[in-house]
């Protein structure tokens, strides 16, 4: 019959059906809401690493060319001590400051993951270098601090040169992963993910073994 009359227990029933639509709902629409949130904490997350990778590739790709050109200066004995040593304090703080940006992009990446390992290795092999290169401007710092005669030392001059020239031929590898024409403040996107990974390890693996 139209004219029905609702009882208290189908009130009661109606009520609560009610209720459980609007709590449906409102969760509905806040889980909604928490998933764009996480999404777009994620876009903001994903950019700001591809734009610092941007950057730091950037440096990387600048600063292995310096150190081949700094180091091939503090090795070439045609030139004058203060020369070289001047050279050899700029390469020696410089493959510091690479290594850094190297391990900083490591970082970036899980410990089991190809990239990781691939600036894992490259930050040994820069470390190499650096390593070496010190001993060549130690003796140079105390022949112009102490007067210590410059001892020579032309087999690990040889083998610094050659590893710098292939640390600077990284640069090649390291520019090919920018899109050239994409602005990447607007447009962020993975150089590392355009990289030839498997050229940078080849690269490190040589530098490393040059000694």
């Amino acid at each position: 019959m139209s004219g029905e009359i609702v009882g208290p227990r189908s009130a009661k029933r109606l009520r609560l059906w009610y209720l459980v639509i609007v709590i449906a709902v409102a969760a509905i629409l806040g889980f909604s809401m928490l998933s764009v949130l996480l999404y777009r904490q994620m876009q903001d997350y994903h950019d700001a690493k591809y734009r610092s990778q941007y950057v730091i590739v950037g440096e990387i790709s600048i600063y292995a060319q310096l150190v081949d050109s700094q180091v091939a200066t503090m090795t070439n004995t045609s030139m004058s001590l203060n020369d070289r040593a001047i050279a050899g304090t700029s390469a020696v703080e410089d493959l510091r400051y690479l290594s850094s940006l190297v391990h900083a992009v490591r970082e970036m990446y899980l410990a089991d993951s190809e990239k990781n390992e691939t600036f894992y290795t490259l930050g040994h092999a820069v470390d190499t270098l650096g390593m070496n290169a010190e001993t060549v401007y130690d003796n140079l710092l105390r022949n112009l601090t102490d007067g210590v005669p410059m001892l020579e030392h032309p087999a690990l001059n040889a083998k610094l040169e050659t590893a710098a020239a292939l640390i600077g031929s990284l640069s090649h590898v390291l520019d090919a992963g920018f899109n050239e024409g994409v602005d990447f403040e607007k447009h962020p996107y993975s150089v590392v993910n355009n990289l030839d990974l498997a050229s940078i390890r080849s690269i490190s693996v040589s530098v490393i073994n040059a000694f």
